[in-house]
């Protein structure tokens, strides 16, 4: 409804020109001389609007290039089945840039609803003026009632393509999406995982697997007894970012948990390292062959959004921990969920078993 509180100087353009009084009788001296003054202004008015709708159409049409570039980005991010990581994060930069503020758009409508609305009443004034708007009554039509007509027909047509035209620039001002009903999500909407969840036509999933944090386990050799590192590294940060992630060995027994919440991101698409600890046991670092895992994605509700399974990576001096692919099941009962429900303070926390 905010998007379009701006058509009520409109409408009260229309109420003006019917609530004026047209059937004062003026003697023709008066007649002539307000005749002169209407095709004065209406003459002003015609150029005025000439110059204006041409800068609008085009400064329009640009920006509806402009929003089909952003719609097409939009798709690819929303389906990224055949995208790498690091063009997901330079097509969600590119979004970003095409979709930045320009005050260029928001002045050309300011512009053109002034012109529009001063246009509907100043010449919907002389409309009224020449024919008091006396409709016709009857379906035999004389000379003045036809001309009267042509004049109202005229009139209606002017104020249709002039209210059109508003339509236009004022969807294209809040980025009307060409090629999807709505509108165009906003950069920082993007990288919401409320939005990404509630939205019903984006593959989530498969967002979530290729953006998944990497956990890695290092051993440092440069001091003289190696210390054991734990650091979880996110390719891309999300607003509202709560996950679980576990470590099990083969008999399935929990070694290593880690779970939090990454609430706010400081631009699109920027990598986001946590240093959990340096000093990790040995006993842990040397438990770690043969592990594998999951990952629990939650939106900020709790409820889960993306199930993944981790695989190992074995190094020289680390161990990598990734996701491998998606998981479809749900558990009836998510014991994880408790770990996570009290979050609100962005924070990653873990425990070893």
């Amino acid at each position: 409804m905010k998007k379009w509180f701006s058509f009520i100087f409109i409408i009260i353009s229309i109420y003006l020109i019917f609530s004026l009084n047209y059937n004062h009788n003026y003697t023709d001296n008066q007649f002539n001389v307000i005749k002169d003054k209407i095709e004065l202004i209406s003459w002003i008015f015609s150029s005025l609007m000439g110059i204006i709708s041409f800068f609008a159409l085009f400064i329009g049409y640009s920006y509806e290039n402009k929003l089909i570039n952003s719609a097409t980005l939009l798709r690819q991010i929303y389906l990224p089945f055949t995208l790498t990581l690091d063009e997901i994060r330079q097509n969600m930069m590119n979004y970003e840039k095409d979709m930045y503020g320009d005050k260029l758009i928001k002045f050309m409508y300011i512009s053109f609803l002034i012109v529009s609305c001063l246009t509907i009443l100043v010449w919907g004034t002389a409309v009224g003026f020449y024919t008091k708007y006396k409709f016709p009554s009857s379906i035999h039509l004389d000379i003045e009632d036809s001309i009267n007509l042509g004049i109202y027909a005229v009139f209606l047509v002017l104020c249709i393509l002039l209210i059109g035209v508003t339509v236009i620039l004022n969807k294209i001002r809040f980025y009307k999406n060409p090629l999807d009903k709505g509108y165009l999500p906003t950069p920082s909407k993007l990288c919401d995982i409320d939005f990404l969840a509630d939205e019903n036509n984006k593959h989530i999933e498969e967002l979530m697997f290729k953006s998944a944090p990497i956990l890695e386990f290092y051993k440092n050799h440069l001091k003289k007894d190696p210390t054991y590192e734990i650091n979880l590294y996110f390719p891309i940060k999300w607003k509202n970012y709560k996950f679980v992630l576990t470590l099990y060995n083969e008999d399935r027994i929990t070694i290593f948990k880690i779970y939090g919440l990454l609430k706010d991101i400081q631009y699109i698409g920027e990598k986001y390292t946590v240093s959990l600890t340096d000093n990790c046991p040995e006993r842990v670092y040397q438990s770690l062959d043969g592990v594998e895992g999951e990952l629990k994605i939650y939106n900020s509700k709790q409820n889960i959004i993306s199930r993944l399974f981790i695989i190992q990576e074995k190094h020289s001096n680390k161990y990598n921990f990734k996701t491998n692919r998606i998981i479809q099941s749900r558990d009836r009962i998510d014991l994880d969920k408790q770990l996570i429900e009290r979050l609100e303070e962005e924070k990653v926390h873990y425990s070893i078993s």
